[in-house]
């Protein structure tokens, strides 16, 4: 239970002082890394692991990304390597992999922190992401994660605030969820498809849109159904910037390339969870 009368900072700091030493499921974005800095602040860095899970549906650079964040906060700092595609209900897409993905990936931190005797894992899930459809939470409550922001009633916006207070170079990162949200469940994830999602990214990443998700559908019209459809998500303030982009043409070109036949822009603009729309 938080105190209403604390500040969601000061809630925070309480619900971490007595936790002794913890293991901090680090993926280098705004929340895990708030939640490492508070923990170092409050614990110090002799009583806080970091452990950044090097898995098959990152984002290219994420885990040298994450290492480097952490190292410049003075944290200890480690990598796992999972290869979750070889898990069926994942590899599958089924509409709760994120509950097997978090089970799996916490499962293994769980396993880490008994093993060495550490008092607790915890988790960068906040406030806000309890009103979205996010089956992993449910495997992260049976395993015992703890999740101190979600705890203390920090929403994402407070915590990029006090982010960019604490002067964290995350605090208007993007939010950058895994690249299994990019297809449609029950589409198979293998890895050359997943591989066209990340270049496709990174491409519109350099031509200057950060805050993207590329969607990929299946042509349906096609005799062997495959994935050639691309669409874009960006948020609504950028779609007539990269409408008018000098760059659009070059863009259309390089997805074409990848071997998408269809490139789309969703008008509706970046939403989170936007697969989730016919679950």
């Amino acid at each position: 239970m938080v105190s209403p009368e604390k500040s969601p900072h000061h809630r925070l700091v309480d619900i971490i002082r007595p936790m002794g030493k913890v293991l901090v499921g680090y993926s280098g974005g705004v929340d895990s890394t708030f939640l490492l800095y508070s923990c170092i602040q409050v614990l110090g860095t002799s009583a806080v692991t970091a452990v950044v899970v090097d898995h098959p549906l990152m984002r290219e650079g994420t885990v040298k990304e994450a290492v480097k964040i952490a190292r410049e906060m003075g944290a200890e700092v480690r990598t796992v390597p999972l290869d979750l595609l070889q898990v069926a209900q994942i590899s599958g897409n089924s509409p709760d992999r994120c509950y097997h993905c978090k089970m799996i990936i916490f499962g293994k931190l769980a396993e880490m922190a008994r093993s060495e005797e550490l008092g607790w894992v915890l988790d960068g899930t906040n406030a806000d992401d309890i009103d979205e459809y996010r089956p992993g939470l449910a495997a992260i409550e049976e395993l015992g994660v703890r999740s101190p922001m979600k705890e203390a009633a920090l929403t994402k916006s407070e915590i990029r605030e006090y982010s960019r207070q604490a002067e964290l170079s995350t605090w208007e990162k993007p939010s950058a969820p895994c690249l299994a949200t990019r297809f449609p469940y029950g589409t198979d994830l293998v890895e050359e498809e997943i591989d066209r999602v990340r270049q496709g990214e990174k491409l519109l990443i350099q031509a200057g849109f950060p805050d993207v998700r590329l969607r990929v559908h299946v042509d349906g019209n096609v005799e062997e159904a495959s994935i050639t459809i691309a669409r874009i998500e960006i948020p609504s303030r950028d779609i007539n910037r990269l409408l008018s982009s000098g760059s659009l043409n070059e863009i259309v070109a390089s997805l074409k390339g990848l071997g998408y036949r269809y490139i789309t822009l969703d008008m509706e603009g970046l939403r989170s969870g936007s697969m989730d729309d016919v679950h």
